[in-house]
């Protein structure tokens, strides 16, 4: 027994200087300042259990890691015109908003994966033709978007949802609400020749007018759907004389159908009411966006 204990000596010696590092290591990790480094993906996340410790951000992309996380309020952003997987991000507080736009004709979709298991999470946009729009990714961590989309995309991960920034109230935008009625007409489906075709238009006269030059609408929670409805002067050949007309299918507007607006605002809030946003802080509500209303 004497003889195998003094064989075994170097080699318990060499387990133990083995050891040292480690559990020092592991000490040193329940003290470790405030930001982590990834090893393995090259990521910076503020909390603990990864790895190698820097006592700022700076210092751990000085040694060539990349952060991009929206606990500092700065939006994540992505952009493309093709297929793709985006790096990895980190969302430390949830919930945050996720808004998208796309220019293309053919089937926009954008899911979410956990990047620690490459498990899918959630399904954020799926539209076909160009389309815009937020909705809210309800957790935290670190996370990955699987793109599919022919034509230019933007994507912004922002933190006003989870820091009270958040545009989702309705009251901020419409002081007053009112109804289509006389001199102002919600027409769903566009009869042109040209890209306002099958889009909506909105149809204002006389003290109804508001001079502006483009039109917002929002959901119930008061989130953009379409960011603009442009206006096309009646000077232009199209456009009936007497009333101002404001198009989804004109130039520099949001280029959406109806049914288009009314599922995003759905998918943003649970409702397909829409709200435009009219003159003196007050809206117009559009019960239906599929539907007809008011009158000129």
């Amino acid at each position: 027994m004497y003889k195998i204990t003094m064989r075994l000596l170097p080699f318990l010696a060499l387990f133990s200087g083995l050891l040292a590092p480690q559990i020092s290591f592991a000490q040193a990790k329940q003290k470790c300042p405030r930001y982590i480094a990834d090893l393995e993906t090259g990521e910076v996340v503020k909390r603990k259990g990864k790895f190698k410790c820097f006592r700022t951000k700076k210092k751990a992309e000085n040694k060539g890691f990349v952060y991009k996380s929206n606990d500092d309020k700065t939006a994540i952003t992505f952009a493309g015109a093709t297929n793709t997987s985006t790096e990895n991000f980190y969302i430390a507080k949830a919930p945050t908003k996720f808004q998208y736009r796309y220019s293309g004709d053919d089937n926009f979709i954008a899911r979410l994966y956990s990047a620690d298991d490459g498990s899918y999470v959630d399904l954020l946009a799926n539209h076909i033709g160009a389309t815009s729009g937020s909705v809210s990714i309800r957790e935290s961590g670190t996370f990955y978007l699987d793109i599919t989309g022919d034509g230019f995309w933007e994507i912004e991960i922002g933190d006003s949802a989870a820091t009270g920034e958040s545009s989702s109230n309705l009251s901020e935008y419409c002081s007053q609400i009112f109804e289509f009625g006389p001199g102002r007409l919600w027409n769903p489906l566009t009869d042109a020749s040209d890209n306002r075709a099958g889009k909506p238009a909105v149809l204002l006269t006389g003290s109804n007018k508001t001079g502006l030059t483009s039109m917002f609408l929002r959901d119930i929670a008061g989130n953009i759907v379409c960011d603009a409805l442009t206006f096309k002067a009646a000077s232009i050949p199209g456009v009936n004389g007497g009333a101002d007309h404001y198009f989804a299918g004109w130039i520099g507007a949001c280029d959406l159908t109806a049914e288009q607006m009314a599922e995003i605002a759905y998918a943003n809030a649970g409702s397909r009411t829409l709200f435009m946003e009219w003159k003196n802080g007050s809206c117009l509500r559009i019960p239906e966006p599929t539907g007809r209303y008011g009158n000129i």
